[in-house]
């Protein structure tokens, strides 16, 4: 609570108790790509709501919608995971979880390369063109910032 004088006082929520989104874009191995095989393997054995209900609030993938279009920004990522913790001791227990570690193990051979970025996530932006407002914006914030980071990563391995 901060006091600034007379009878006003406000609380300043710490940053540290936003929630957080742990950002992972991933590039598989050729062989993976088979048909259904990585939508199985996403659903089926990565599935980290359920196997860390206490831990995760929300997650979920997606293909990149703009490899080939966009190649020189997105490294030839082909899908995003999202996690959303509560805020930055779950990242840390999530990052450390034995369920976390077995996803890992499990991907180990099918991952080519990855990129990792954690973001706090911020209050809702409002948009003036309604066309963006009906996107969903969860998944605009999170693939926006996915896009963004993967564009500074680009930028910075130019250099």
């Amino acid at each position: 609570s901060l006091s600034l004088g007379c009878d006003f006082r406000f609380s300043i929520p710490p940053l540290f108790k936003m929630p957080v989104v742990h950002i992972v874009a991933l590039r598989f191995h050729e062989e993976w790509y088979a048909p259904g095989r990585l939508e199985r393997h996403f659903r089926e054995e990565a599935d980290l709501k359920n196997r860390m209900p206490d831990v995760v609030l929300d997650w979920g993938w997606s293909e990149n919608h703009t490899l080939d279009s966009r190649r020189e920004c997105n490294l030839g990522m082909t899908h995003v995971v999202w996690v959303e913790c509560k805020d930055e001791a779950a990242l840390r227990e999530y990052i450390a979880h034995p369920q976390h570690e077995e996803v890992k193990r499990i991907q180990g051979p099918m991952v080519k390369d990855k990129f990792v970025v954690d973001i706090t996530k911020q209050a809702e932006a409002k948009v003036a063109a309604p066309s963006l407002c009906d996107i969903g914006s969860y998944t605009t914030i999170v693939a926006g910032a996915a896009a963004f980071a993967l564009g500074m990563l680009a930028t910075s391995r130019r250099s």
